[in-house]
């Protein structure tokens, strides 16, 4: 794998290369299959600013703005503690954010709920013109696409467009050349990289969205502030034959996406946001939905596979940067394993321990499907108040409020309606109640009686559950024989 330091980028701030000739480069190998740094530098030098008929009416805040490359610092860079170089760390978080969306496509029961697009939000232009603006921009955004058929995903700012001519100067070089039909948007920024990036694009701010999608033709649909564009509706999940073409159609997009992700030098927001159903208390909020199997065997395939679906294979650095996205866990044994409802496998489980002040610890269980509130059905018909608790055989509680009284502003409950079957008197109309709700209520009700657990894969996410069951959990996984050997850690 070639290491990032041994590749060569021009760093000028200005073009000051006379070279800006139209004949197309000498190619005698497949360069396709070379890294998008060596595909660029393959190329003649980017032609001269001046022939580009740029614009300039941005407003000041671009020059507060910045992207990912030589140009900058290792530590200007958004979350990058380890100091990667750009590239490793674009690497780093182009996995994150393509891992965590097919993690959350896999934990969807429905095969339709599993469908996923990939779309752009672009603003009234004037409305950006402090780096607060495009901050409080990103939030609306994800409410506009949740608004608009999209459950939940991950958001990402993008201040800057490549200026027109360049895109048709870049496929005037690779006509009938090796890299034709290869012109993805890692391909054009690494070339405009070599002469001062700043050079070669124009203000034109902008929002990258992937996420689980119900309704296409909501997006489609789209008549209020700004544009909403759906730039492709990704390859099928399928569980059982996880194609390779989708698992390096979301690595390709999310490249992209990275890539020249816009962030300002000083204190720097993260490179992107989770929102809806993929947001939680971590910031790669979706391992949450996903055992620690089924994470590494994606990891697996988005580091092994190719990365775009042509197979185009970019060969940037990609393996050093992924022990920090989420720990190598020996698979936990498959005898014998505690069940929930008599089917669900607990797979492993693990505690945090959060060490600041007034910090409290964390089980986080894997399990290998979804738990659905329906192990607690029918409920017992005497249960008949308004807020309704109710346990499963494995001492895993649930519980609803009836929704005639409900607030619609009420945050104990989810958003969704739900049928709740009775033993006799057939089914009444509910709203969920969230699982921290139901582990107050249920201590209220018998002190001291239930923990809030987490549920990886698991949907409610926090599941109230007996202290006994959590006791065994315990016994068995992180002190016992089974589970893996990162079984206690720091939040």
């Amino acid at each position: 794998m070639t290491s990032p330091k041994s590749q060569t980028t021009t760093t000028n701030t200005t073009a000051t290369s006379t070279t800006t000739s139209t004949s197309r480069p000498a190619t005698t190998v497949d360069l396709s299959a070379k890294p998008y740094a060596e595909m660029a530098s393959s190329l003649p030098h980017p032609p001269e600013p001046d022939t580009l008929a740029a614009t300039n009416d941005a407003p000041p805040v671009q020059d507060k703005l910045t992207i990912p490359g030589s140009h900058i610092s290792s530590d200007t860079l958004p979350w990058n503690g380890e100091e990667l170089h750009w590239r490793e760390w674009r690497s780093k978080y182009s996995t994150i954010a393509a891992l965590y969306v097919l993690a959350a496509r896999h934990y969807q029961d429905n095969h339709d709920d599993r469908q996923a697009v990939h779309v752009m939000f672009s603003p009234p232009q004037t409305d950006i013109e402090s780096v607060s603006d495009a901050l409080q921009w990103r939030k609306r955004v994800t409410d506009i696409a949740q608004e608009n058929g999209i459950r939940g995903g991950m958001t990402a700012f993008h201040g800057f467009r490549t200026h027109p001519s360049v895109v048709t100067e870049l496929k005037s070089y690779i006509h009938e050349t090796d890299l034709d039909g290869t012109v993805s948007d890692v391909l054009q920024w690494e070339w405009i990289r070599r002469g001062g990036w700043r050079n070669y694009v124009r203000w034109g701010p902008h929002f990258h969205i992937v996420g689980l999608a119900s309704d296409i033709e909501a997006i489609d649909s789209y008549n209020g502030e700004g544009v909403l564009q759906r730039l492709r509706v990704f390859g099928q999940y399928d569980r059982q034959d996880t194609s390779m073409e989708t698992v390096a159609e979301h690595r390709s997009v999310a490249k992209d996406i990275v890539d020249h992700v816009t962030f300002a030098e000083s204190d720097p927001a993260p490179p992107f946001s989770w929102f809806g159903e993929l947001e939680g208390d971590a910031w790669w909020s979706a391992e949450q939905l996903a055992t620690d199997t089924t994470i590494n065997n994606i990891r697996e395939k988005l580091i092994n596979g190719p990365s775009n679906p042509n197979a185009v294979t970019d060969g940037d650095p990609q393996q050093s940067e992924h022990s920090s996205v989420a720990s190598n866990s020996e698979t936990p044994r498959d005898n014998d394993l505690l069940t929930i409802g008599g089917e669900i496998n607990i797979l492993d489980a693990n505690i945090t321990f959060n060490p600041g002040p007034g910090g409290d610890s964390k089980l986080i269980v894997s399990v290998d499907q979804s738990i659905s509130r329906k192990l607690a059905q029918p409920i017992e018909d005497d249960n008949t108040n308004s807020e309704i608790l109710a346990e499963t055989s494995d001492g895993l509680f649930f519980g609803w409020k009836q929704t005639a009284p409900a607030d619609q502003n009420d945050a104990s409950v989810t958003a969704e309606h739900e049928t709740v079957i009775r033993e006799s008197d057939g089914a009444i109309d509910c709203l969920p109640l969230r699982g921290e709700r139901v582990v107050e209520l249920q201590n209220e009700r018998e002190e001291n009686s239930v923990l809030p657990v987490m549920y990886k894969g698991a949907y409610p996410q926090v599941i109230a559950t007996r202290v006994e069951f959590v006791e065994e959990i315990i016994s068995e996984y992180v002190t016992g024989d089974f589970g893996s050997s990162n079984s206690v850690s720091l939040a």
